[in-house]
């Protein structure tokens, strides 16, 4: 097993693996290959971030090749491009993962662990834990209207101004063309003061909301009225047993999730951020 930079000769093999918005983001993308079969098995795409830090923003290897190695020669690989580059930090994020079986994702979903965090660990990074928040999964179907649901100004993050944009995305790597437009939205009340908002995009394992948040006094009828709205949107393209993962960013969020979805929003673990000093 070897890793390689991926050039423009090269990217064919490689990169039609990749996600537009990480392609868009990356600024290293590396490549792991078989030499006994001369067949790609592995892709990782990195970022450089405040200066001194290399973010991986993607690391896959193909099922079949997993447990030989490829992960491992793409972050040696990403380790000496970030040192030469005068990086001091390689940062990811990953699923910490339920440390109680009995609540964990595979037996509770059926999805089971990618293996990111239990990799990342076993390679010399170390948790954040301040950063540290719990992720759930419902399915759409799951959520039940509130009748108190109050009527907001829904306005797609495609169509907001500059100033919002920043406001709602400053934590996000991606562009608003990133974002499911139908799905991803920023509330307001009548008289145009922001009230909360919702980013939603799609991976292979369903819709993720990126970031869900609501200001003021009735934030929980916020959130509730921005859930319904997916609900409603993913109802009218019979879409509505899709999975969706969301990061409990609060006690009160995880509360309301519980609530809206009557319980059956699982914990999958916490989603978290690893660093390693280099």
């Amino acid at each position: 097993m070897i890793s390689t930079l991926i050039t423009t000769e090269n990217s064919g093999l490689f990169l039609p693996t990749v996600p537009d918005e990480v392609l868009s983001a990356g600024d290293v993308f590396l490549g792991a290959v078989d030499e006994d079969t001369d067949t790609a098995c592995g892709v990782l795409a990195a970022e450089v971030v405040e200066g001194d830090i290399m973010a991986i923003r993607y690391l896959y290897v193909n099922k079949k090749w997993r447990m030989n190695g490829a992960a491992g020669k793409l972050l040696d690989m990403l380790t000496d491009i970030a040192h030469s580059a005068g990086a001091a930090e390689i940062i990811c994020n990953a699923v910490r993962p339920c440390p109680d079986p009995s609540d964990s994702a595979e037996q509770t979903t059926g999805m089971p662990d990618d293996g990111m965090y239990e990799f990342l660990t076993g390679n010399g990074f170390e948790e954040i834990e301040e950063l540290r928040t719990p992720l759930f999964e419902f399915n759409i179907s799951d959520i039940k209207p509130n009748p108190n649901s109050v009527l907001l100004n829904m306005v797609s993050v495609s169509d907001v101004s500059e100033d919002i944009w920043k406001q709602i995305s400053f934590a996000s790597s991606l562009s608003s063309d990133d974002y499911i437009d139908d799905l991803s939205f920023v509330a307001f009340d009548n008289r145009k003061n922001y009230l909360g908002h919702i980013l939603v995009r799609m991976d292979d394992n369903g819709l993720v909301i990126e970031s869900l948040n609501a200001e003021g006094d009735h934030s929980s009828l916020t959130i509730n009225s921005i859930l319904e709205r997916v609900y409603e949107v993913c109802k009218s393209l019979a879409d509505e047993d899709v999975p969706v993962r969301v990061p409990a960013q609060s006690n009160s969020i995880q509360s309301l999730l519980m609530k809206i979805t009557g319980s059956k929003a699982v914990k999958l673990g916490d989603h978290t951020l690893l660093s390693k000093m280099i």
